[in-house]
């Protein structure tokens, strides 16, 4: 077995020290993990953090047969996914900020004026037209 397993196994078996040597062991690249997906120091923190707390709660039905750092890759993946789904459209622009080269607003007027103005001319008799 593996250092990994080894303190999943005594975590499991109530020694919290366990569980945080592998905070200390994976807190950094879990951290650099969302840093490098959200780019927000809070952001991956708080990333970091739900995922250890996930870790707390699941720990307890880990199988022993992948690797420990296949399993928590795993978590920060579903994460990050849930992040990216959920917050991440945010900080896309709303449609009426894009600004379409094909359409303009100068195009749109010069339209709704020629519009306009058939229309005006058709209430015309035609003698006036």
């Amino acid at each position: 077995m593996d250092e990994d397993h080894i303190l999943i196994k005594e975590f499991n078996d109530g020694n919290i020290e366990s569980f945080n040597k592998l905070i200390k062991k994976y807190l950094n690249s879990t951290y650099n993990f969302f840093l490098k997906i959200t780019g927000e120091i809070m952001g991956s923190e708080d990333l970091t953090n739900d995922v250890f707390f996930i870790l707390f709660k699941k720990l307890n039905k880990f199988r022993y047969e992948p690797k420990f750092s296949t399993y928590f890759y795993r978590i920060k993946l579903n994460k990050a996914n849930s992040w990216i789904t959920r917050d991440k459209w945010k900080k896309l622009l709303h449609l009426d900020q894009i600004k379409d080269p094909l359409i303009s607003k100068v195009r749109i007027e010069k339209e709704y004026v020629k519009i306009e103005l058939r229309r005006q001319i058709n209430k015309l008799s035609k003698k006036q037209r």
